[in-house]
């Protein structure tokens, strides 16, 4: 009778495998580790910069960065249609 009373109110009784629950795991932590890395931006309040201005920066030329950002050498961040830089980012890239 008391099952009763708990499945009217709206609980509701799963049974999980074990294999499920590591799968979920996995798939919670790894969301985590995504959403983490997105949110570490540069600590200080860095201006970005033009794709110009981190090619001077870096004395590369634009093709480079472009180049260097398709192959994941180094990240941009788009913003209103255009492409920007961290010079903490780049630092970072480049001391890899």
């Amino acid at each position: 009778m008391e099952n009763d009373n708990r499945l009217s109110e709206g609980n509701t009784l799963f049974v999980i495998r074990e294999y499920d629950l590591d799968e979920l795991a996995e798939k919670i932590a790894s969301r985590f580790k995504s959403n983490t890395q997105e949110i570490q931006a540069p600590s200080r309040k860095e201006k970005p910069l033009t794709q110009q201005q981190a090619a001077e920066f870096l004395g590369r030329s634009r093709q480079t960065l472009i180049n260097w950002r398709k192959k994941g050498i180094i990240k941009g961040k788009r913003l209103g249609g255009r492409i920007y830089y961290f010079e903490s980012e780049l630092v970072d890239a480049m001391q890899r």
